[in-house]
């Protein structure tokens, strides 16, 4: 009669065997070929977004309180790099900028080139015509210009407009060859996340 112990280790053997032989039957090709195309994709996508980052949007994190309540210090957002190279910029779109200093600065643009800027009793004048501006949390203090602004540059204004330094102090008119891209969209905090467009007061 067979033992306990002879069962046990019949037992045993028969695990072992069973794993051995399943082993053995492993389709290695299959995983090897699993893993290239686990490489592969993760290659692609490292790629894609070195691509992105570098050809067309950027991340950008907004240093101080020039535009607020639009933006917040430390607020991440996704800074799209190449449309500008096929059309010209809009009124009302968030840029940023190049400072001579090397500062990245980021403002709206209030004028264009050709136009006419002047701030009045606190209110923005483009060409002679006031701008609806109730997104902002005040108007502006101090009376500016009137001021032409040449071909090739654009005025810029941070929505905090009491403390901002823009095209009516050191930033003065911006060219075009400064702006960095067009802010599309805010990613951090995600309680924050949005896409921003043009005020309908802007659009022409």
């Amino acid at each position: 009669m067979e033992t306990a112990k002879e069962r046990s280790t019949k037992t045993f053997k028969q695990i072992t065997a069973g794993l051995s032989l399943r082993w053995e039957t492993v389709q290695w090709e299959a995983v090897r070929e699993m893993v290239r195309e686990l490489i592969e994709s993760l290659a692609i996508a490292a790629i894609l977004t070195t691509f992105i980052l570098l050809f067309v949007a950027r991340s950008f994190v907004v240093d101080g309180s020039s535009m607020y309540p639009t933006l917040e210090n430390r607020q991440r957002l996704l800074v799209e790099v190449i449309s500008y190279r096929f059309r010209e910029p809009k009124r009302g779109e968030i840029i940023v900028f190049n400072q001579e200093d090397h500062r990245r600065l980021i403002k709206r643009i209030i004028g264009l080139p050709n136009d006419m800027v002047e701030i009045r009793d606190r209110v923005v004048y483009i060409n002679g015509s006031p701008l609806d501006e109730a997104f902002i949390a005040e108007n502006a203090y101090s009376d500016y210009g009137p001021v032409f602004i040449p071909g090739g540059h654009y005025f810029v204004l941070g929505d905090n407009r009491n403390n901002s330094d823009d095209s009516r102090d050191s930033v003065g008119f911006l060219a075009k060859n400064l702006i960095i891209g067009r802010t599309v969209a805010r990613f951090w905090p995600i309680t924050k996340l949005s896409i921003f467009k043009i005020p309908e007061s802007y659009r022409e």
